[in-house]
């Protein structure tokens, strides 16, 4: 009798837990986040609820019942910090699809930050939220001269968003609020009032989503007229650094001529390669069909 009960109870799944583990993580830190709520939903049924430990790890439970078909659940994480966020989580037999799940979450304060699908970046702190500002504002229009006089297409004119509340607590975060942001490029850092008062040396570093620059890359900008956004002059480097970032979030999304027209650029600017934007713009180049048509490209 007991060797033909074996069989039966290793082939039939009766009300047993489905348990779905994971991690619930900082986008911009990748710190863990204790606290959350953690929910299983299935339509407007919660099925099983749990709140992360101090480290951001979570283990829930929850019942499917006895069904060996697919079935499709809803893990929705809150936290009164930080954005809400849900993820389909498909089980089967009871058995997740995954091993384990770790989840990104944006701070709130961050939530207005956000790049909307455009090249460029976001400009985070400089002591003030003016002093944001004022710099996104000079990056804008110092940056949009260079275009012009290197006649490129005003298409290409990166475009900058003020976040004066991301605040990086350490440089090997930099490149995280890059990625959190949907941003090429994160750029903060620091202002020195002249003795005039009215330009000033703007410290800048530079990171990106990419892994280019890091540790973050420092530019000092001698003598910028923040007050004057429209006369502002940044280095070359500065532009440079943000034109590279910029292709190649171009390569990531296949765009290889429009890489190869930011790395010409920044070339121009830098009057001759560096050794990072000779890779990006070979890489790019790589990829065209017919590089005698592309600026920059070799017959």
């Amino acid at each position: 009798m007991i060797c033909l009960l074996v069989p039966f109870a290793l082939t039939v799944r009766s009300n047993a837990d489905t348990i779905v583990v994971g991690r619930i993580v900082d986008q911009t830190t990748e710190s863990g986040i204790g606290g959350a709520g953690i929910k299983v939903k299935s339509g407007g049924n919660t099925l099983g609820e749990a709140v992360t430990k101090q480290g951001g790890n979570f283990t829930v439970a929850f019942d499917v019942g006895s069904s060996m078909d697919v079935r499709n659940v809803t893990l929705l994480i809150e936290h009164e910090d930080f954005e809400e966020q849900s993820l389909l989580l498909t089980i089967t037999a009871g058995r997740p699809d995954k091993p384990a799940y770790n989840v990104f979450l944006l701070p709130k304060a961050l939530s207005g930050c956000q790049m909307q699908g455009e090249h460029g970046g976001v400009v985070g702190h400089f002591g003030s939220e003016e002093l944001a500002h004022n710099v996104t504002f000079a990056l804008t229009y110092s940056l949009l001269t260079r275009i012009q006089t290197l006649n490129l297409d005003v298409d290409f004119q990166p475009m900058f968003v003020a976040c004066n509340e991301a605040r990086p607590r350490s440089p090997l975060h930099w490149g995280n609020f890059a990625k959190a942001l949907g941003a090429d490029v994160f750029l903060s850092g620091n202002v020195e009032e002249k003795a005039d008062q009215n330009s000033y040396d703007v410290n800048i570093y530079v990171s990106d989503r990419f892994g280019l620059f890091i540790p973050p890359l420092h530019t000092r900008n001698h003598s910028v007229t923040l007050k004057e956004a429209a006369a502002a002059k940044l280095e070359p480097e500065t532009h440079a650094a943000i034109l590279l970032a910029v292709a190649n979030g171009y390569e990531q999304e296949r765009e290889y001529a429009k890489c190869v027209e930011m790395t010409v650029a920044a070339e121009q600017l830098l009057q001759g390669p560096t050794p990072e934007i000779q890779k990006s713009r070979q890489k790019c180049q790589a990829q065209l069909e017919n590089l005698g048509l592309v600026k920059g490209g070799t017959p």
